[in-house]
């Protein structure tokens, strides 16, 4: 009987041992983070020409002719993809050298069609730090802004802003589903009207700052507190970031940067000023392996 009590409990002894690796093997494949199953990675060569960056419902992933920090914006960040003026850091070809991607996971990407998927973005942070040997941090910096501000003190709108009227763009689709109409501009979100010309349709304020942003060299952060939605149409000279050129000839239309623009045309101001951000520090990042 000794002797079966004894090997009853070396047994024993063998069953919780195996339950605590088990357990722990658990906890480390649930640490681990999702990987594509296959990915090939090449240097597109110049910038110049169409790109291409989607998660597809089957699970595919495709990039071409993406710089790396567009890359890391759409792997990081919220909202999505991440402004790139929050991405601090690396060397100047993640901006200037372009890449072609395509890779494929195990199962297919549920919110894909929103054209981001949550769990293919973490796969794209793994496909990151195995081939570019990407490696960051989150930290909060104050960093330079334009502060968006009424420009008249009675609030009045100038022109190209006007109250929304809720007909003329349509709200965003649940996540995975197709948009309603595609007759008409998706509402809170720009709409390019060529170089110089930005529109947006049913905004707040918070969402009428971040198009602006689209024109501007730095982030727009909304310091208007006042509630409702607009539509708007706003044209401006691209390269005039310091105010209305005094160099155009006689009959010329005027060039107006977008200062300008935004105070006389929606009633509004941008005015320099700083703002405390969350930001993504590259730390290391180098040229990947070609496959």
């Amino acid at each position: 009987m000794a002797h079966h009590g004894a090997g009853a409990t070396i047994v024993s002894a063998s069953i919780a041992l195996s339950l605590t690796v088990s357990a722990e093997q658990t906890q480390t494949s649930a640490a681990a983070p999702p990987k594509f199953e296959v990915a090939s990675v090449k240097a597109h060569g110049s910038i110049p020409g169409d790109r291409r960056l989607v998660f597809m419902p089957n699970g595919r992933f495709l990039a071409d002719n993406v710089p790396l920090r567009s890359l890391i914006a759409t792997a990081y960040g919220d909202p999505r993809p991440l402004p790139v003026y929050r991405i601090i850091g690396g060397p100047g070809w993640i901006e200037s050298e372009a890449f072609d991607i395509e890779a494929k996971a195990a199962d297919g990407f549920a919110n894909a069609p929103t054209g981001f998927a949550d769990p293919g973005r973490l796969m794209l942070r793994a496909l990151l730090a195995d081939r570019f040997g990407l490696v960051v941090r989150q930290e909060r910096r104050a960093i330079p802004v334009y502060a968006l501000t009424l420009a008249r003190k009675d609030g009045r709108a100038g022109p190209a802003l006007r109250p929304a009227a809720g007909d003329d763009c349509v709200p965003p689709p649940p996540p995975g589903q197709p948009p309603t109409r595609t007759d008409l501009p998706p509402c809170g979100v720009a709409r390019g009207m060529g170089p110089g010309k930005l529109a947006g349709y049913s905004a707040t304020f918070d969402q009428i700052a971040r198009i602006l942003e689209l024109g501007s060299d730095r982030p727009v952060t909304n310091r208007i507190e006042q509630a409702g939605t607009f539509t708007f149409a706003l044209e401006f000279t691209p390269d005039a970031l310091t105010g209305p050129s005094t160099n155009a000839a006689a009959g010329d239309t005027p060039v107006a940067s977008i200062f300008t623009a935004v105070q006389e045309q929606l009633g509004l101001r941008l005015e320099p000023s700083t703002s405390e951000m969350d930001v993504l520090v590259i730390e290391r990042v180098e040229r990947p392996s070609q496959n």
